[in-house]
């Protein structure tokens, strides 16, 4: 879509919580490294998990996908959820990670991507 191709990551990495859709560090890397391999260009990721050490952080410390994290700088944008606490942006290696935050308390982003990537913080 107008130069851009959208790819998608359900699921998490593992957690303590034994949630029902868990994936290995390793098919995680192995889903991503195989749509990677196909795709050039501007390249946005919309993942339930964010990448370890960018929007993935709780009181006992940062619980995000290390395999994610591996391939920070070969997205434009990555957008994900599942640490609801963790709303923000961060830039790592060329990568905007965003959280847009907890739907359920109106929270969310506008995100614009022209020759840059803006991200606007909204609260209904």
């Amino acid at each position: 879509m107008g130069g851009l191709t959208f790819i998608g990551l359900g699921g998490s990495n593992p957690t303590p919580f034994n949630t029902p859709f868990e994936l290995s560090e390793k098919k995680i890397g192995e889903y991503i490294g195989t749509l990677l391999s196909r795709l050039k260009g501007r390249i946005i990721l919309l993942s339930h998990a964010p990448p370890r050490n960018t929007t993935d952080k709780l009181p006992h410390g940062h619980v995000g996908s290390e395999a994610l994290a591996r391939y920070l700088g070969r997205f434009d944008l990555i957008v994900c959820g599942h640490i609801h606490e963790a709303r923000g942006m961060v830039r790592v290696n060329g990568t905007h990670i965003v959280n847009p935050g907890m739907a359920s308390r109106g929270q969310g982003a506008i995100i614009t991507i022209d020759e840059n990537i803006k991200i606007e913080f909204i609260d209904a």
